[in-house]
């Protein structure tokens, strides 16, 4: 039987292969700045497999001839810098409004610079917003 991140990485890539298949069939001509940039989140618990699957993800759509940004978990990015675990027993819900409004700013940010550069292009979030809500 597969694991967990053989698993999540089949269905990312499915993912892929369905981006690629819409891509070739909207019209090239389209002047909204938003259209060609897809965006991807890579959800699931600790350890299943989500930057395995962002990395062989990656490489899928760009030799496809897409540019692809990834945008960092912002728990992560707290934990790294100096957020400790000890933090949460007083402040967990300032710290979920801390991930919640960075991961939103993080998406929209690179969401915006894929839209000005009118490339065909991927956005791949390593987790949602809303995953502090499941986790």
């Amino acid at each position: 039987m597969p694991n967990n991140t053989t698993l999540l990485a089949a269905a990312a890539c499915i993912a892929a292969i369905a981006l690629v298949i819409r891509r070739r069939q909207k019209p090239q001509d389209d002047d909204d700045a938003t259209r060609h940039v897809y965006r991807i989140v890579l959800t699931g618990g600790p350890c299943a497999g989500k930057t395995t699957a962002m990395a062989r993800l990656s490489g899928f759509l760009q030799e496809r001839g897409f540019r692809v940004y990834t945008v960092p978990e912002m728990a992560t990015l707290l934990f790294t810098n100096g957020v400790a675990f000890s933090d949460l027993d007083k402040g967990a819900l300032a710290m979920q409004q801390a991930v919640l409004k960075g991961q939103t700013t993080l998406e929209d940010g690179f969401r915006k610079v894929a839209a000005a550069t009118r490339a065909p292009a991927v956005v791949l979030c390593d987790r949602g917003a809303l995953d502090g809500k499941a986790y």
